[in-house]
């Protein structure tokens, strides 16, 4: 870490120095270190149009975050690295998890389903079935809200 904390101080903008200072705060569980470095990383990576790290940074800051509890927060650095690489299912099926533990069962359904797909056409056939799992589970549960819901309007 000093070494990095180092060369972070005489290259301020260095995206990998700080993709690679956020990740290894991370390692160290040092997660809400690693969640603020790794905010200038993901700008100096979009910056220099670094598409590789700039996943890696937004994949990282989304897992400190999930891990800190902080979904919401997890759950967009998610969706933009969705949007940068479509065809990467573990960044569905992060944000899915996400989307389900901040009670969000509907979206988190469709996330799944996407993810599932997306495993699928990678051959993973057992993260294919656990995110079908999490689908039908989620969809269960938000059919079971929509109900207790329409009810309790109805009275």
């Amino acid at each position: 870490i000093e070494l990095l904390e180092t060369s972070r101080h005489l290259a301020p903008n260095n995206h990998i120095t700080l993709l690679y200072l956020g990740m290894v705060y991370f390692e160290n569980e040092q997660l809400e270190e690693a969640a603020e470095i790794l905010e200038p990383a993901i700008r100096y990576c979009a910056k220099a149009n670094d598409h590789h790290h700039l996943e890696e940074a937004l994949r990282k800051r989304g897992n400190a975050f999930e891990e800190l509890g902080d979904y919401k927060s997890a759950a967009k650095n998610y969706a933009i690295a969705m949007e940068l690489e479509p065809n990467e299912p573990t960044f569905f099926s992060a944000r899915a998890l996400c989307l389900k533990e901040l009670g969000l069962y509907a979206k988190a359904a469709t996330t799944f389903q996407t993810a599932a797909t997306k495993y699928a056409e990678h051959g993973d056939d057992e993260a294919e079935g656990q995110c079908l799992e999490e689908m039908k589970a989620c969809k269960e549960v938000a059919i079971k809200r929509k109900a207790e819901k329409a009810k309790a309007e109805t009275k």
